[in-house]
């Protein structure tokens, strides 16, 4: 993703508990990259957790299509290598916010 201006940023500071709120998390981020919109998910704090396993495999489709780029504010132990997700700092991170066109909470 480039460091222009893209069209949603979906920041996910939270782990939802059990298997449908996760998905119900991913759907969104879904119908706008049918939509064809540019995407950054940002994940943050206790939604870093929704990278590792097998929960990791919903999350995955997202780069495999090329359907948005998966950012971290942490590393993870389990999951980076299979999906190509880029560490950012806090000042990337508020640089990310300026880029984007519409921010999206979850």
């Amino acid at each position: 993703m480039p460091a222009d201006e893209f069209d949603l940023l979906f920041e996910l500071g939270f782990a939802p508990n059990g298997r449908f709120a996760s998905l119900e998390a991913l759907e969104p981020i879904l119908a706008a990259a049918a939509l064809e919109f540019s995407i950054v998910v940002l994940f943050s704090g206790p939604a870093v957790s929704l990278l590792q396993g097998p929960e990791s495999r919903r999350w995955r489709q997202l780069v495999d299509f090329d359907l948005a780029e998966l950012v971290v504010s942490e590393w993870l132990d389990d999951g980076p290598d299979q999906l190509r997700l880029r560490l950012i700092n806090a000042s990337e991170a508020e640089q990310l916010r300026k880029n984007a066109r519409t921010i999206l909470i979850l």
